[in-house]
């Protein structure tokens, strides 16, 4: 399974002129709204303020999934990975969270949640034949692979030349 992990990361490399922007593993995040730089801090502690209607969700267990790419595999941007278990319990968690945020007047997207770790942030072009075997690869990595889901983390991503640096704001377990 390591040796696939490694060819996977190698496959993004030849196929990109530019080296994809993989995340570090400990940036693997389901992503429900982002908080623009125009907000104030007073947002931030807001938003965790509404994170605390997570306390006591319960934690579970979610299963890797389906692999793909947004917008699609022709234009690949984001490399993603989905769920086979747990994706109905992050889903209502992201409902959850999502009303405590309307609540204090965020603005939230009004597509549809798809639960997903994303993996990495393409730059540059990928051919959609690469990208496909590459969601192959990332599917068959991941098969079986099961983790406990015990909490949920507020971050703040400032954005630099050299990719963005994320900082932990507030964390609750559920």
């Amino acid at each position: 399974a390591e040796s696939q992990g490694v060819e996977l990361l190698e496959l993004f490399r030849l196929a990109s002129p530019k080296d994809p922007n993989l995340l570090p593993q400990s940036v693997c995040h389901i992503e429900k709204s982002i908080l623009t730089a125009g907000d104030s801090v007073g947002k931030a502690e807001a938003a965790g303020r509404c994170l605390e209607v997570l306390s006591g969700f319960g934690p579970f267990e979610a299963a890797a999934g389906e692999a793909g790419f947004f917008p699609s595999p022709d234009r690949p941007k984001v490399f993603w990975l989905g769920f086979a278990d747990g994706a109905a319990r992050l889903s209502e968690a992201a409902g959850t969270l999502s009303a405590a945020l309307r609540a204090e007047g965020f603005v939230l997207e009004e597509r549809t949640f798809v639960p997903h770790l994303t993996l990495a942030r393409l730059k540059g072009s990928v051919p959609p034949a690469a990208a496909v075997k590459a969601a192959a690869a990332a599917k068959e990595l991941c098969r079986g692979a099961r983790f406990p889901v015990t909490g949920a983390v507020l971050f703040s991503s400032e954005l630099s030349s050299g990719g963005p640096r994320y900082s932990e704001l507030k964390r609750i377990d559920f």
